[in-house]
């Protein structure tokens, strides 16, 4: 009987001295209960063992139930508990291969919306994401745009900009751009105001095209123009006339300024005269031309001077023989005459 113990299976129940069985694949001999039990979930036993020790841990991204006989992967988009009893799904924003023990963030860059990936997808055009992200967002300078109907975002430049190198960048100095779209920025002196090479920024709209030093801009569109129906022009850019000084850029109309001992008619007018008595005329500097934006003819003048080219005298004021209006002082005459006459 002792060589039949011997010859025995390791896994085999011996049961009143006698080889009664073989315990199964995924289980185990327990001595004290003098049975077959199953091996727990996490551990697997491929022939049967002989005691609980014969029961193996599953490696890590694999799984079992109880009375396993072999241990399962965790499929793509999955990861294993600490435990190795059960595959749990990857949240959104994250995703794995196939036996992981974790998921991986996805990258910068891309994205996932759906737990239980196996990839990440690379954001769309002028998008990105910071790692682990569900979704995308539109890269600096550029506009969100979410189109009511799908929900959906896209991303565009915003007037004064435009696409370059991937990225919305403002118009170049003589361009301007008033629409939100990756369009290209318009030319101001070919399409808006004649003779402008520059313009302010941001470059919104065709008003921001202004003109060079020595010139004034007018809202009024080149002759030319005005036989093309197509015509975009708004205005062009004139020589500052003599009487103004113009030594920077971006002067208009409104803002002609006059030197000292000129005037016109009005903030619109660029018919600049010479005044009879120079200083009657005064020079109005850039914040007092803020000051006044609808400029009126006395607004130029000096004190006691009014009307055109400020060459009439106010009320109270005489003129002078240099054409100067000077105040007039009270008289003294009468009251010398009646004491003369007391005396």
């Amino acid at each position: 009987m002792q060589s039949l113990f011997q010859h025995a299976p390791p896994s085999t129940i011996l049961t009143h001295s006698l080889c009664l069985s073989q315990c199964l694949t995924g289980t185990y001999f327990h001595e004290t209960s003098n049975d077959c039990l199953n091996c727990p979930s996490g551990k697997f036993s491929a022939t049967g063992g002989t005691s609980f020790d014969d029961c193996m841990d599953c490696d890590p991204g694999f799984v079992s139930d109880d009375g396993a006989g072999f241990c399962n992967p965790c499929s793509v988009g999955s990861f294993s508990n600490p435990t190795q009893t059960a595959c749990l799904r990857c949240p959104s924003g994250k995703f794995s291969g196939i036996a992981a023990t974790d998921c991986t963030n996805c990258e910068a860059g891309k994205y996932t919306n759906v737990g239980g990936s196996d990839e990440c997808f690379t954001c769309p055009d002028y998008m990105t994401s910071d790692s682990g992200s569900t979704s995308c967002r539109c890269k600096d300078s550029f506009l969100s745009i979410v189109d009511p109907a799908t929900n959906k975002t896209s991303c565009t430049c915003g007037p004064g900009t435009t696409l370059e190198n991937g990225a919305c960048v403002p118009c170049t100095n003589g361009f301007f751009k008033s629409t939100t779209s990756l369009e290209a920025c318009t030319s101001c002196n070919k399409f808006a105001v004649k003779n402008a090479i520059q313009s302010n920024r941001p470059a919104t709209s065709p008003l921001s095209c202004m003109c060079s030093r020595g010139d004034y801009r007018v809202l009024e569109p080149p002759e030319e123009s005005l036989k093309d129906p197509n015509s975009t022009f708004i205005g062009q850019c004139l020589p500052c006339p003599e009487g103004t000084h113009c030594d920077e850029a971006g002067v208009t109309v409104e803002n002609l300024p006059l030197e000292k001992g000129y005037w016109r008619s009005s903030h619109d007018s660029s018919n600049v005269v010479r005044c009879y008595t120079k200083s009657a005329c005064l020079h109005l500097n850039d914040d007092e031309s803020e000051d006044k934006p609808t400029l009126s003819s006395d607004d130029q003048c000096a004190d006691g001077h009014t009307g055109p080219l400020c060459n009439v005298c106010q009320q109270d004021f005489v003129k002078s023989t240099t054409g100067e209006c000077l105040q007039c002082q009270p008289s003294t005459t009468s009251g010398s005459a009646a004491l003369s006459v007391l005396i």
